[in-house]
């Protein structure tokens, strides 16, 4: 019990301490997403299509958990303004306030002409087929790119977001690829352009086998891997997880909301994890509530208002975070 009480304690501290520690860490700067602005397929020309909005959602739900603020995250597109999405009701949720903020952004996206790379040092290009027809020949979200790589930031993309790394080329005149191992889709060739040959002409190492690939920093994901291609890049800004006290098995598809909670919380899962229990306790280590069971909504009327952990266990392993009841 003493040693369940101390890695709660320590588990309060490490997640009080994430949002000092990671501003710490990225001295104040910001997480710039790249989107498409269009709606077609390049191969057949047929509309209806757009950035795919969950590898949007997803990765914002996974950094915003770790420090990252709704102000540290911005949105660009190569014409600005508002952009055309492709939704997935297997999207991660959020709360209905931080829903609301994120369309506001892509709404109203940024210009490349209106982004000081200096603020940043992440960029992620988010995918969905259309990215096809404009990331290539980005010119300016390339220089936006390759002046945070070059300041030491971090350069990621996902699936079909990977083309967006074909136009960047360094100082030096080679390719931001050169050299780089990274991951590329099995079907990217059937929508028009083949992304792998196009970056392996530029150097790249190209590996279809992995999900995720880190190289120096640079971070790609296929096949909808926004959570995992988030994670990599907060491991490489030396953001500790709350995993790390207790050593526990991270479910990463794992979402608790609404966050800050009033009378009921849902508990949701993107991936194929199934819930098998949870356990509530408050800074101190007390457990309030705890059942083993698969239902995912979860009553805390009852509860005083403050902060609170909350420890998932599920088939692929636990997830513990911090949450808040208000009334």
């Amino acid at each position: 019990m003493k040693k369940h009480l101390l890695k709660l304690s320590l588990m309060a501290c490490t997640i009080l301490m994430h949002g000092f520690a990671s501003a710490q860490i990225n001295g104040g700067k910001k997480i710039l997403i790249v989107t498409t602005n269009s709606d077609r397929d390049l191969k057949y020309n047929s509309g209806g299509w757009g950035c795919y909005f969950p590898e949007v959602v997803d990765f914002y739900s996974k950094v915003s958990k770790y420090g990252f603020t709704h102000d540290d995250i911005d949105v660009v597109s190569l014409e600005g303004g508002e952009i055309p999405l492709f939704e997935d009701p297997f999207q991660l949720p959020i709360s209905a306030d931080d829903e609301q903020k994120l369309r506001n952004k892509v709404k109203n996206t940024l210009k490349p002409s209106q982004v000081d790379a200096s603020k940043y040092n992440v960029i992620y290009y988010a995918g969905g087929i259309s990215c096809l027809v404009d990331y290539p020949t980005s010119d300016n979200v390339a220089a936006i790119a390759k002046s945070i790589y070059e300041n030491g930031g971090i350069v990621a993309a996902v699936c079909d977001g990977i083309s967006g790394l074909i136009p960047i080329k360094l100082s030096n005149g080679k390719p931001l690829v050169d050299g780089i191992k990274l991951t590329t889709n099995d079907y990217t060739e059937h929508h028009g352009i083949d992304v792998t040959e196009e970056l392996k002409n530029k150097g790249a190492l190209p590996d279809k086998s992995k999900g995720v690939i880190v190289d120096k920093k640079v971070v790609t994901g296929k096949n909808v891997r926004p959570v995992q291609v988030a994670t990599e890049i907060l491991k490489l800004l030396n953001i500790q997880f709350p995993t790390s006290v207790n050593d526990v098995n991270v479910a990463p598809h794992a979402n608790v909301y609404p966050n800050p909670a009033n009378d009921v919380l849902h508990i949701n899962f993107a991936g194929d994890e199934q819930l098998s229990g949870y356990t509530i306790s408050n800074l101190n280590g007390q457990i309030l509530q705890q059942a083993n069971t698969t239902q995912k909504s979860i009553d805390v009327s009852f509860m005083q208002p403050g902060s609170y952990i909350i420890q998932i266990n599920t088939s692929a392993g636990t997830h513990s975070q911090m949450i808040t009841v208000q009334h």
